[in-house]
């Protein structure tokens, strides 16, 4: 009777010592799963945003790279109509084949605060007319230098939300004439980056619950 009882009382504390080992361990996964999740999340969105900036900027410099600059300089107000600012903005539109790109166009200096749209390419049919103006950015600066640059965070304006990339155009004597404008919606990289976190928590709840399965197994073999 009494080797009976004290077999009882081993085999709870053995139960109790496994239920604990197991809740530890469930508590340990997922804290770990969190801290993954959150990290991989982290990570990946930041790699997004530098492949989004990095292709935005190419698409740019191709732009430039195909912008004849001294029919550029020969447009003025008024040249919507005309073979050269069609043929212009045909060139543009073949760049919305890429789905980083929201929309592209040229610009040059208005005034000393000012640039004024040139030729504009909009896939909604609405674009910018010749002379429209536009406030000056930092970035518009360095790309009229010769540099090209693209805004570190997004910046809104009446159109939208955006990560843009400028690049100069230059003519046949190899002056700057004008910047190539790029731009893409910083919703784009927000819905890569929700589709990603979507697949890290369903991964995630997988491994919590194998972990789980894997502690309560655990546990049984320790309390028998």
């Amino acid at each position: 009777m009494k080797e009976t009882r004290g077999y009882k009382r081993v085999k709870t504390k053995r139960m109790s010592i496994a239920s604990k080992v197991a809740l530890n361990g469930i508590i340990v996964g997922v804290v770990i799963c969190l801290v993954l999740i959150g990290m991989t999340y982290n990570i990946v969105s930041q790699y997004l945003e530098d492949a989004m900036k990095g292709n935005v900027i190419a698409m740019a410099e191709m732009a430039a790279s195909e912008t004849d600059g001294d029919l550029f300089e020969t447009l003025a107000p008024g040249d919507e109509i005309t073979e050269v600012y069609q043929e212009m903005q045909e060139e543009m539109f073949k760049f919305f084949k890429d789905k980083d790109v929201t929309y592209v166009y040229s610009l040059k200096p208005l005034n000393e605060q000012e640039m004024q749209f040139i030729v504009a390419a909009d896939p909604a049919g609405d674009p910018c007319q010749i002379g429209d103006p536009y406030d000056i950015q930092e970035e518009m600066k360095e790309a009229l230098s010769g540099q090209v640059a693209i805004t570190d965070e997004p910046v809104q304006d009446e159109w939208g939300v955006f990560y843009t990339a400028y690049a100069p155009i230059y003519n046949s004597a190899n002056e700057i004439v004008g910047i190539i404008g790029v731009d893409c919606e910083s919703s784009n990289i927000r819905e890569k980056a929700n589709s990603l976190m979507m697949t890290l928590v369903i991964t995630g709840l997988l491994c919590l619950v194998l972990m789980i399965l894997v502690n309560i197994i655990f546990a049984r073999k320790v309390g028998t």
